[in-house]
Parts: structure tokens; C-alpha cells; sequence
């Protein structure tokens, strides 16, 4: 049999993946922005990279995890797709 289009499992594992990657990528940004608003840093080097953190390197940061979420929603919706469509249509 003639095999076409993706592989359900393999949607499936990607989609975990992708989703895990997008926690760890969360999970690394309340920790760095935990450690920028708490290290003994003074001066104005050290307001500088904080007014970056919080206006822009935070967002950017949240903005790939939520690609990634949306990446994973993709592949997830693709595998069922796969699924469904494999049914008989009286099922």
C-alpha cells in the first residue's frame, strides 16, 4: 500500500515537542526575568538592560512561545485530519 502525506505519529510526537519547547522557552523567561529584576546591579548599564528586558527581549521571548503553541495546534490538528480522513464514511 502506497503510503501519502504525513505520518500521524510522527504529527503527534512533533506536536508534543513543539509544545514542550514553547514551555521551556516560558519557563526560561520568568526565570531570567526573575533573575534581572533581583541581581546587585546598579548603574545605568544595569537600567538600561532592564528597560530592554522588560519592553522588548521579554516580548520577543513569549512571542516565539506562542509560535511554537501555534505550531504545535497545527501539527495536532493535522494528525487528526489524518485520522478522520483514514474512517470509512460510514463510520
Amino acid at each position: 500500500m502506497a503510503f501519502w502525506g504525513a505520518d500521524t505519529e510522527q504529527l503527534q510526537q512533533q506536536a508534543e515537542l513543539t509544545g514542550a519547547g514553547a514551555k521551556q522557552i516560558e519557563d526560561l523567561a520568568m526565570r531570567l526575568s526573575s533573575t534581572v529584576s533581583t541581581v546587585a546591579w546598579l548603574g545605568p548599564d544595569a537600567d538600561d538592560f532592564r528597560a530592554t528586558w522588560e519592553g522588548d527581549l521579554r516580548q520577543r521571548l513569549h512571542e516565539a512561545a506562542e509560535r511554537l503553541g501555534d505550531v504545535k495546534a497545527s501539527k495536532q490538528h493535522g494528525a487528526r485530519r489524518r485520522v478522520v480522513g483514514r474512517m470509512p464514511r460510514w463510520a
